[in-house]
């Protein structure tokens, strides 16, 4: 696929040509026939799909062909002149406006993308993860719209119970999503290693949101609905079986012998902030494990990333294609990555999208952290 500074060096090209076109042929029709105008589009298509240089450059040869055209041989009466050569100023200098403006922003978009990616650096552990035999690769992708950075989490720590692993996303966007997210994490880091069960680690993360939820309406003064967080928390022992818990995350996958298995609780329970409108205790389930088996924990982000016609990504087809491949897992989360970005390219990312692959234990990993989409 064409860099961004082929496709503008393409456009820019055509886009003068097509000037040069139109006006040889004014220049070859009667007086009565007027093509310049047809040229206006130029300079705008050139704002609006082109680099700052190509988009003067247009301009330029439009400009110079609107002078040419109004103080050129055709004779045109003054007022006429002076109302075609204002209107191509205009034209000229709406089209430099509107490339700037569009320049400015994605600026701004590209400076949001590196502060989310600052943060999750500062606060998540860098991927990959190699600690008693478990791996754990992934990739973490900043949203592209400015201010709203979202609130994913991840975290992989050994326990006197087990390896536990946690993946969440929490609901809203901007610092306070940003802030309940750090409080849940830091709450998890802390419990795994004291509580006893999954259930009352969720338990210790939910209250961690709930006091981060008081102290923002206390803050603010305002009464907005309290935040939630979907969080999916696994335990893998060392006799070849694992616990996981939902708080209404979505489900992960099981890659085995090149067959993909969807794993949801049967009993997700509700999100973390949420979990007080319901006295249901919240339970785990039991699985078993293989040494190469493969198991994908994702964020919402991923499985509902649209492209440009607004079909999301096709994780399960995906994933089933590439689980065929056997490929080790630095491999297929790269595969992935790559996916997903040529899935949502041309569009605005609207949610952070993070995916880990792990093994309990599987086979190494490539370092690579969290990148800009």
């Amino acid at each position: 696929m064409p860099s961004p500074s082929t496709h503008s060096t393409l456009l820019g090209t055509l886009l003068i040509a097509f000037i040069v076109a139109v006006g040889i042929a004014n220049a070859v029709t009667p007086e009565d026939v007027r093509l310049t105008l047809l040229s206006g589009a130029a300079p705008v298509f050139a704002g609006l799909y082109t680099t700052r240089g190509w988009t003067w450059a247009v301009t330029g040869v439009y400009l110079a062909n609107i002078l040419l055209n109004y103080l050129g041989p055709h004779d045109y009466i003054a007022p006429v002149a002076g109302v075609g050569i204002f209107g191509g100023l205009v034209l000229a200098t709406a089209a430099l406006l509107l490339n700037h403006y569009l320049r400015v922003s994605r600026d701004a978009e590209h400076s949001t993308a590196d502060f989310a990616e600052t943060l999750t650096r500062a606060v998540q552990p860098h991927l990959p993860i190699d600690d008693e035999g478990v791996q754990i690769c992934g990739f973490y992708v900043a949203a592209t719209e400015g201010g709203r950075i979202g609130g994913d989490f991840y975290d992989a720590v050994p326990t006197p119970y087990g390896y536990r692993v946690m993946i969440g996303d929490v609901q809203g966007k901007g610092l306070p999503a940003i802030s309940a997210s750090r409080q849940i994490a830091a709450a998890f880091h802390e419990a795994a290693h004291y509580a006893e069960s999954l259930p009352e680690v969720a338990y210790r993360m939910e209250q961690a949101l709930l006091r981060d939820n008081a102290r923002s309406r206390r803050d603010e003064q305002s009464d907005a609905l309290p935040a939630f967080a979907t969080a999916l928390l696994i335990e893998g022992h060392a006799d070849g079986t694992f616990d996981y818990l939902s708080a209404g995350h979505v489900p992960f996958y099981r890659l085995r012998d090149g067959q993909v298995t969807e794993l949801a609780a049967t009993e997700p329970g509700l999100p973390l902030g949420l979990g007080t409108l319901d006295d249901t205790p919240r339970v785990t389930v039991r699985d078993t494990y293989r040494r190469r088996d493969a198991y994908l924990l994702v964020t919402d982000g991923v499985d509902e990333a649209r492209d440009r016609a607004g079909a999301f990504f096709p994780l399960s087809e995906r994933l089933a294609e590439l689980a065929r491949l056997g490929l080790p897992a630095e491999t297929l989360v790269e595969r992935l990555d790559e996916q997903l970005r040529a899935h949502v390219r041309g569009t605005t990312v609207r949610d952070d999208t993070t995916a880990l692959v792990a093994h309990f234990p599987g086979a190494p990993c490539t370092a690579h952290g969290p990148r800009n989409p």
